[in-house]
């Protein structure tokens, strides 16, 4: 993912990630997914998988719970998260 997706999908999670940056992988993206719920503004996590994956919003309604948890896991561990939600924080990009 280049630049300019990686700062667009910070955009869309940014109001969900955790301020806690030391958190293990796993958990950030746990609490990112329990923001998202606890929000019910499910729009984003959409839009969200939709930039990890490539697939369109049609296919992924269409899949199980577990498998877009397992897809949204793996596509923010892969763009490596934290380091950009850290990134981003250090140009002064929270809360723009």
């Amino acid at each position: 993912m280049n630049l300019k997706r990686s700062l667009q999908l910070y955009k869309i999670l940014e109001p969900y990630l955790p301020e806690d940056l030391d958190l293990e992988p796993f958990d950030f993206i746990s609490i990112i997914v329990h923001n998202i719920r606890e929000s019910e503004n499910y729009t984003d996590y959409i839009k969200a998988l939709e930039f990890l994956s490539g697939m369109p919003k049609v296919e992924l309604i269409r899949m199980g719970t577990m498998e877009l948890f397992e897809l949204f896991a793996e596509g923010l561990t892969q763009i490596q998260i934290i380091k950009l939600a850290e990134y981003c924080r250090n140009i002064g990009l929270n809360n723009a």
